[in-house]
């Protein structure tokens, strides 16, 4: 079966879960990578408009990630994720939720458990999000979190590329 790339498609499930897929034209062992190291994730991750400009990362299970965005009139936007499991180059599984400058966590908090799945010369990854709440999983789609998303893969797929070159 051939994957499409550059196409995110999400999927809600029951009324807490929403899975997040988009294919790379990418090595599985690239794209994880892209995800375990603040040097690619500098690149990528967050929306255009809100690129990371801090992220501390402690990348082992148990180990913390701390970030922050930054958006065009100068407002931040922090995140922590605590690591609860890393299966190289397969899957990452971790706690993420809004925080502060601290690292405090500021809820809602989810489990998101990343999959990198290899069809040929494409990568499939996979986001598989589990809120606490059908409440928790309706504020982050209102607050756009397929939009952002959807952005950051965007600026995934042109690092990709350059560090493919």
């Amino acid at each position: 079966m051939t994957q499409q790339t550059g196409k995110l498609t999400t999927e809600l499930i029951g009324d807490r879960e929403m899975v997040m897929r988009r294919a790379f034209r990418a090595p599985r062992e690239l794209l994880f990578r892209c995800y375990a190291d603040c040097e690619h994730l500098m690149n990528w991750w967050g929306p255009k408009e809100y690129p990371l400009a801090v992220c501390k990362q402690d990348f082992r299970p148990g180990g913390t990630w701390h970030y922050c965005m930054v958006g065009p009139n100068g407002e931040e936007a922090w995140g922590i994720g605590v690591y609860k499991e890393i299966v190289e180059p397969e899957r990452i599984v971790y706690t993420d939720a809004f925080s502060n400058a601290d690292a405090d966590s500021i809820p809602p908090e989810s489990v998101i458990t990343v999959t990198f799945e290899s069809q040929g010369e494409t990568t499939v990854l996979n986001i598989h999000t589990r809120y606490d709440s059908a409440e928790d999983r309706q504020t982050v789609i209102e607050m756009g979190v397929e939009e952002g998303f959807n952005s950051s893969l965007d600026r995934l797929d042109e690092h990709l590329a350059k560090v493919q070159a």
